[in-house]
């Protein structure tokens, strides 16, 4: 088994508050997965990064922990290979606050694409079209902002309205990144995938922290392995 660490600041802080404010959850947890299939095991750990103001389903991250996870995506942006910004789209509704404030973060000029989702018959939501006129941004480079990815599917939805009118993404950046198959997905798009933290990366942090005891952290390892 590879060596665990800590996470170091001000990524730990971040890590800190997301677990102190339930935005990551550790006990046994039906998904989405299960709506289709009951039968599935239950997930012993939880990513909810919904903010407090979000329309429909508020979250436990607060504004403050936004602004701090902006904060931390600007450096992001900064320190990697990411291509050109010349404005910035969030998947609804969840990563909306953090491409506000990354806005904010990087110049207040940047605008921010807002997309629309519909409801399907099932339940479910897909993203299909952007809100008001994007015909100047066309030809433009666009950063797309997620809170978590799984599959990278709603991430798709979104990258294939954008180029529908287009302007280019060749980057997405979220705050929690699951390692279930959406870096690889995205990959095929030619879309490269960026995050604040890993699953890995944070359930090593809370281990080695001791916020979660080992069997814990060793169930969370052997599920993540079965269904990644």
């Amino acid at each position: 088994m590879s060596l665990i660490r800590l996470i170091p600041e001000p990524g730990a802080h971040i890590a800190n508050e997301l677990l102190r404010l339930n935005a990551v959850k550790f006990g046994a947890f039906e998904l989405k997965a299960h709506r289709a299939n009951p039968s599935l095991p239950k997930s012993p750990y939880y990513f909810d990064c919904r903010t407090d103001g979000h329309p429909k389903k508020p979250g436990p991250v607060s504004d403050l922990l936004v602004r701090d996870i902006a904060l931390s995506m600007s450096r992001l942006v900064s320190d990697a290979d990411v291509d050109a910004i010349d404005c910035l789209a969030a998947v609804p509704h969840g990563a909306t606050p953090y491409a506000d404030r990354l806005a904010r973060a990087l110049d207040d000029r940047v605008p921010v694409i807002r997309l629309a989702k519909r409801e399907n018959a099932d339940g479910t939501t897909t993203v299909h079209d952007v809100e008001g006129d994007v015909s100047a941004l066309r030809g433009k480079g666009a950063l797309l902002v997620e809170d978590v990815v799984t599959t990278a599917a709603s991430s798709l939805e979104a990258i294939t309205v954008l180029r529908r009118y287009g302007i280019r993404v060749r980057d997405v950046l979220a705050v929690v990144d699951r390692q279930q198959g959406g870096a690889q997905r995205l990959i095929e798009q030619n879309v490269r995938l960026r995050a604040l933290f890993a699953f890995r990366q944070l359930v090593d942090h809370y281990h080695a922290a001791g916020q979660i005891d080992r069997m814990k952290y060793e169930e969370c390892l052997a599920y993540h392995a079965a269904n990644s």
